[in-house]
Parts: C-alpha cells; structure tokens; sequence
C-alpha cells in the first residue's frame, strides 16, 4: 500500500509540474487509473469532494474512514492527511515541496516497514522451528 502510495505523489508531483490542474481535477485523474483501484481513498475523496466538500476536508474525511485504510499503519495516515491538508491551497512550487516531503517520509515509513516484517518474519520462524519441536518432544 505504501508503494501505490508514493507512486501516487510521485505522479501529483509530476502533473502539478507539467499540467497544473487543480486539485479537484487532478483527484479525478487518479481515480481513472487501473494502479490505484487498491487506493480506495481516492475514490471516497472523489465522491466528498462531488458532493461540495472542500479537498481538505473530503481527503482528511476518506483517509479516516478505516475500511479505505485498513492496511496503512496510523502514521502513513498521518502522512497522507498532513500532505492533503496544505494540497491545491499553495502555488505549484508550494505543491511541488508538499509532494517532496510527504515523499520523503513515506519512503522511510516503507523502509521502516520492511524491516519490521523481516524482522518479525525470522522471529516467527524461529519460534515456529521451537513449536514443532516441542510438539515432537510431548509425542516421544
């Protein structure tokens, strides 16, 4: 989820640079890509945001509905409602560091993920290896 997660501020970035369209427009180009069907989020903000809701509120709002983030850890969260907060309310330089920045720390929660799961992954292993043996051992 984070991958789609920085791909998808990697591609705001890049059409805020090259296009400039505004944020309202910019939500419904996302949701028309196949990649970001799994980003639920976007679509809920979509919606909010149809309905008259002002993008930080609409975003903030399906960030913090927990079936659109049910695999995000509460800082990615964090992350991406910080990141909505001040989204379309800059010039495009102002957007461009938002991007950036909110990048920049995806990229470490990512890391700091992957690192937990390998070391929780060889934890379980470990103690899988020490179920079975006691289990051999209650048998004999």
């Amino acid at each position: 989820m984070l991958e789609k997660c920085e791909v998808m501020i990697a591609l705001i970035r890049n059409e805020i640079n090259y296009i400039a369209l505004p944020s309202n427009e910019l939500i419904g180009f996302l949701s028309k890509k196949e990649e970001f069907k799994e980003l639920k989020f976007i679509f809920s903000c979509l919606i909010l945001v149809s309905e008259g809701e002002e993008f930080p509120q609409a975003w903030k709002k399906s960030l913090n509905e927990k079936i659109n983030t049910r695999f995000m850890r509460k800082k990615d969260v964090e992350i991406m409602e910080a990141f909505g907060e001040s989204f379309g309310i800059t010039d495009a330089q102002g957007q461009i560091s938002n991007c950036e920045l909110c990048l920049e720390r995806l990229r470490i929660n990512h890391f700091e993920a992957k690192r937990d799961f390998e070391q929780y992954s060889k934890l379980a292993s470990g103690l899988g290896f020490l179920l079975g043996l006691g289990i051999l051992i209650i048998f004999l």
